[in-house]
């Protein structure tokens, strides 16, 4: 059987040690049924930005999760793998303004 989108999130979330909530919050989602709904490939054709999302809060590429490539974080080119710290980064300021809505204190 071919792996699914769900079953790598599913086997990389629990490969890190990480319950649906955690992975939830790390991920951004105000709660776990979005990853509940993801690992049981609920979406056929899951968003981008949500595999993005996913991607970064399990140290992976989109690409891996959506296409279950063989190339491993671990073996990124560190151009590769200071990109993604950045573009996590850029996630977090983006959930802090929306939580805020668009203010700065």
């Amino acid at each position: 059987m071919k792996e699914t989108v769900g079953m790598r999130i599913r086997r990389l979330r629990r490969a890190r040690l990480l319950t649906q909530q955690e992975l939830a919050r790390r991920a951004g989602y105000k709660s776990h049924v979005s990853i509940v709904r993801f690992e049981q490939d609920y979406y056929t054709r899951p968003r981008s930005a949500g595999l993005r999302r996913i991607a970064a809060a399990l140290q992976v590429s989109p690409e891996y999760l959506a296409h279950g490539d063989t190339i491993s974080p671990e073996n990124y080119p560190e151009a590769v793998r200071e990109f993604l710290s950045v573009q996590e980064n850029i996630d977090l300021l983006d959930q802090a303004l929306r939580a805020n809505k668009g203010r700065f204190r």
